[in-house]
């Protein structure tokens, strides 16, 4: 059964350099917050770090302390059930519906697993998901 629910992704801009991603790994753990998923994407000159942390409030607070240039967007966390073709028919009845993607990366936590989605439309992806769940 598929389950999906709307998260706040951290994006956080760094500076292609060396150590600038422990740095804020480093901030974080200080202030024992937990990185539960996460994207690392960048160019020969900068690098952005998207985040889900167990606490956003807490994360974007000590990072703008730390001088960190850090926005929040919001997300989609789709579950999907372990077998083959699984997120293929999730991606196809939203594509078919005309939600795009405009990026997504996995992740595995406390047992559970997923996909986050950033779609260009977060209103019409909620809905779209929300036909898909209940066809099912």
């Amino acid at each position: 059964m598929l389950n999906f629910k709307i998260l706040k992704q951290l994006s956080v801009f760094l500076e292609n350099e060396p150590g600038t991603a422990n740095e804020v790994t480093r901030v974080l753990a200080k202030h024992d917050i937990n990185i539960v998923a996460y994207s690392l994407t960048g160019t020969a000159d900068y690098g952005l770090f998207c985040i889900i942390p167990d606490k956003v409030d807490d994360a974007m607070r000590v990072l703008k302390e730390n001088h960190f240039a850090v926005v929040t967007t919001e997300v989609v966390n789709v579950d999907c059930p372990n077998f083959a073709g699984s997120l293929a028919g999730v991606l196809d009845f939203m594509a078919n519906n005309g939600v795009s993607i405009e990026y997504m990366y996995a992740y595995q936590y406390g047992g559970e697993s997923g996909s986050v989605m950033r779609p260009t439309d977060m209103e019409k992806c909620r809905k779209v998901l929300g036909q898909y769940k209940n066809k099912e």
